[in-house]
């Protein structure tokens, strides 16, 4: 009984470099290129898509791995087959660019902005209530409002 788990844990050691490259054919990791991808009808990632064209694009894709094809001869023949939608994220190239670099843009002018709106929330606040110390009020006035507080005390 020994000797079968043996030789079963043996199989197993042997096959499983096998069974990891299987998914990484001639240097193309199938298996990232699907969650780089996505289905144009449901755009969830063909890795979790079950849809009818996800399942065409998986086919179309171990097609081109199987013609040796690199990871960006083969994006670029889905995005010739299935339009651009068919990209989870646009290229860093050209017009697409701006999908990258203007939220980070918009991040730092915020981070930047923050010290500036702080200080002039800061000197309202100061002016407010420097104001209310400046209140010109009759004698009068001012011994009402002294009662009231008193009597609010109590």
């Amino acid at each position: 009984m020994r000797r079968l788990a043996a030789i079963v844990v043996a199989l197993v050691a042997a096959l499983a470099p096998a069974i990891a490259l299987a998914d990484q054919v001639r240097g193309v990791d199938v298996q990232q290129l699907e969650r780089e991808l996505n289905c144009p009808t449901c755009k969830a990632p063909l890795a979790v898509s079950n849809s009818p064209a996800a399942d065409r694009i998986k086919q179309r894709l171990r097609e081109l791995v199987a013609e040796g094809r690199s990871e960006q001869q083969i994006k670029d023949a889905l995005v010739a087959d299935f339009g651009r939608q068919v990209l989870a994220a646009p290229p860093k190239k050209g017009f697409d660019l701006f999908a990258w670099i203007v939220p980070a843009l918009v991040v730092l002018l915020g981070l930047a902005a923050i010290p500036f709106i702080t200080r002039h929330w800061a000197a309202r606040g100061r002016a407010l209530h420097a104001g209310a110390a400046d209140v010109d009020a009759s004698p009068d006035e001012l011994a009402r409002l002294e009662a009231e507080l008193r009597n609010r005390d109590d």
